[in-house]
């Protein structure tokens, strides 16, 4: 769930506290702040993410001035106005150019091949594409990790490692768009 929203009642609302965090985050952003400064900002007054952490970073900054959930859809209320959304894409796009990232910049599911759709079939939870570390070992055969077994909450061990040719240990799941 992004920052500044919550469920009650099974229905997604505003959260007041963070919805001042994410407005600031826009307004700081389009006047000219870094995404990375304000990243360093919000770690430096103790304000935590949509995740309870004190964990912030130019990217997770980035994603959230990206995210256009906050001009509201069929689920999440408006949260930003569309005018401010759009300086800041525009600003976002500027800076990328000047910095020499104008490129085509690959979605999540362009990046990696069945990225989202491949879930463990034990515990349910979406699998996650192992790159490996060494350039030697890159090229081979996919191998993807049940994210579960990533975040250390695993019930069995046998989620460890799904590999090309053992497909029985997991379940592909189309998106629905």
């Amino acid at each position: 769930m992004p920052i500044g929203y919550k469920v009650v009642d099974g229905k997604i609302t505003i959260c007041e506290e963070q919805r001042k965090i994410v407005e600031q985050i826009f307004t700081d952003y389009d006047s000219g702040v870094a995404a990375g400064r304000i990243a360093q900002n919000l770690k430096g007054r103790n304000i935590c993410n949509a995740k309870g952490k004190v964990s912030w970073t130019h990217a997770s900054i980035g994603r959230i001035l990206e995210n256009p959930s906050y001009l509201g859809t069929d689920y999440y209320p408006q949260l930003i106005g569309e005018e401010l959304f759009e300086r800041v894409q525009c600003r976002r796009e500027k800076v990328r150019a000047e910095l020499g990232r104008a490129d085509h910049r690959p979605g999540r599911d362009e990046r990696i091949l069945f990225g989202g759709v491949i879930w463990c079939a034990e515990c349910g939870a979406v699998c996650s594409h192992i790159q490996p570390s060494h350039k030697k070992e890159r090229g081979g055969t996919a191998k993807w990790k049940c994210k579960s077994y990533v975040t250390g909450r695993a019930k069995t061990a046998g989620t460890v490692l799904l590999q090309t040719g053992r497909q029985s240990r997991c379940v592909w799941k189309p998106s629905m768009q």
